[in-house]
């Protein structure tokens, strides 16, 4: 990778806790509003800030600063909470990626010009940008494998849980064997991709 690259995602992440600490409103202004919509986007965020002009970055540095503020970062950099979960985050960059769609598609141009493959891509490439790490067809295989295997159920006696699968225990197992012992998955996170894998194959 070229260093000027490499130099700049140190940037944004170091920067990235730097607006945590010294900009928390970031989380409010990014998140939605009370009726479920968006607020600010991260060019609204940066402009209205200042944040380029206040640390002397570039446009695409100040963008994954707010990304990396926002969702943490776990790595060589240094490891730090973000502002947000990462469930919210999913949540609320579903909520931008359609407000940009909507935007766009009243201009009718953008991304819903696009087919609903290049539409899946164009999510999939956003999400890997804000820094998540993508199911492939092996850890959900591995996921699933887990999802039958009675070591991963909870004890019988446990109330209403009594006898099903553990999510929470087959995420700390996917950590563990896919992700190096990182939290990277979580049970509710686990437990969405069970229900997408019942509902098509993978």
């Amino acid at each position: 990778m070229d260093r000027k690259i490499i130099l700049a995602i140190k940037r944004g992440i170091k920067l990235g806790k730097v607006l945590r600490d010294e900009h928390p409103e970031i989380r409010n202004m990014y998140a939605p509003d009370e009726n479920g919509n968006v607020r600010h986007n991260q060019l609204d965020i940066i402009k209205f800030l200042g944040l380029r002009e206040e640390y002397r970055v570039t446009q695409r540095i100040a963008e994954n600063a707010i990304g990396y503020a926002l969702r943490g970062y776990k790595g060589r950099e240094g490891s730090y909470n973000g502002l947000a979960t990462q469930e919210e985050m999913s949540r609320w960059y579903k909520l931008h990626m359609k407000e940009e769609g909507r935007k766009k598609r009243e201009n009718k141009v953008g991304f819903n010009s696009h087919s609903n493959e290049e539409r899946r891509g164009f999510y999939l490439q956003g999400l890997k940008k804000m820094g998540f790490t993508l199911w492939n067809n092996d850890e959900r295989m591995f996921a699933f494998k887990l999802y039958t295997d009675e070591r991963y159920f909870h004890p019988n006696g446990r109330g209403n849980a009594s006898g099903k699968p553990d999510y929470l225990l087959i995420a700390k197992e996917i950590n563990r064997v896919c992700h190096g012992g990182k939290e990277i998955r979580t049970g509710n996170a686990v437990k969405r991709q069970i229900q997408e894998i019942k509902k098509r194959k993978f």
